[in-house]
């Protein structure tokens, strides 16, 4: 029980600590390390570079602590680092990898003969074109607002809404059409 309780830190703990550049970054990593680990996984495919592409924006954000003066223009500054390295990745690996995903699926069965649900919605998400998939991931895992999404992509909230609609509608296809 102690052991949980030093891992994550009180309330209190963040206060004080958020008063520093570097207190400032550990909270910034302790509030949202693991959802940028799973919005970076959800856009570009893998979750190895989903987690170096979080630590590297932490890593570039720790060497120019100017950037940590607004808590605002951190967290905007970590989102946007991982969505552009998240997106070379997707470029790169949809490049290298288009011949694999047949094999890639057949080995995700179960004893069962089912596609592990996890693994179905992420080759769903990789299906969708790049902005309809960086506008569901923004919204719904990282829990953005359309406004905040809006920005994030530089595009209207019009933009968004649409993105966000039709690739909801293609990933209820996509889901659809793999349970048969």
């Amino acid at each position: 029980m102690t052991g949980q309780a030093a891992a994550q830190p009180s309330e209190l703990q963040l206060a004080a600590a958020d008063a520093t550049d570097d207190g400032l970054l550990y909270v910034l990593f302790v509030q949202h390390y693991t959802r940028l680990v799973r919005f970076a996984t959800t856009v570009s495919g893998s979750t190895q570079h989903g987690e170096d592409a979080v630590q590297d924006a932490f890593a570039r954000l720790f060497a120019r602590p100017r950037r940590l003066r607004d808590r605002a223009a951190a967290e905007a500054y970590l989102r946007s680092a991982v969505l552009n390295a998240a997106r070379s990745h997707h470029r790169r690996r949809s490049r290298e990898q288009l011949a694999d995903r047949a094999t890639e699926r057949a080995h995700a069965l179960d004893a069962t003969g089912q596609l592990d649900a996890r693994h179905d919605i992420v080759a769903a998400m990789r299906d969708l074109p790049r902005r309809e998939r960086e506008a569901v991931a923004l919204r719904y895992l990282l829990d953005l607002s359309e406004q905040e999404t809006a920005r994030e992509l530089r595009v209207s909230v019009g933009s968004v809404k649409g993105y966000t609609s039709r690739g909801l509608d293609r990933l209820a296809l996509l889901l659809g059409n793999r349970d048969d």
